[in-house]
């Protein structure tokens, strides 16, 4: 599955945040992420950009390398492009919880999500469609208010706008 767009939103009455997924072959994907669920995703993503640096630099480096990145994601990715609506859903129309989060990472990053009904879905990023999603998600966490979960170091907010980017 190649990924075209992510959106994501807050469902205050479900307390969940509603993330979307559009494929270039035109199939949406539905997924409600609870804050447990998003707070590892966003603490995972920031893991895994850092351990990608690493290879190639030291930590400190590193730690430099990503923060100069992630200035440059946030002035570089488009979040003005309006989310494409699709009739076509794989796993149909009502968003799944998403109940774990297992990362692989091998040439690619690529995020395991176990899914309520038990099927897992892989998703495989690049490391600036990881940045995206951590944008996007840490907006996400800013507008339902949420702290991060005990044990959790709070992760820094990017200010974003809330309509997903295009990707190609």
């Amino acid at each position: 599955m190649s990924l075209s767009q992510m959106n994501a939103g807050y469902d205050s009455r479900e307390d969940r945040i509603l993330f979307r997924l559009n494929t270039t072959s035109g199939e949406e994907y539905r997924f409600f992420l609870t804050r447990r669920i998003t707070f590892q995703l966003v603490g995972g993503a920031e893991a895994k950009i850092i351990e990608i640096l690493e290879r190639d630099h030291g930590k400190k480096t590193a730690q430099a390398i990503a923060e100069f990145k992630q200035e440059a994601a946030t002035r570089q990715t488009n979040f003005n492009v309006e989310f494409k609506k699709t009739e076509h859903f794989p796993l149909g129309a009502t968003p799944l919880l998403v109940m774990f989060v297992d990362w692989v990472f091998d040439k690619q990053i690529k995020i395991k999500l176990g899914l309520k009904d038990g099927r897992v879905l892989s998703l495989n990023l690049s490391e600036s469609l990881l940045r995206s999603m951590n944008m996007l998600l840490q907006r996400m966490i800013q507008q339902a208010k949420w702290e991060a979960p005990m044990g959790m170091e709070s992760t820094p907010v990017v200010e974003v706008a809330v309509v997903p980017p295009q990707f190609h």
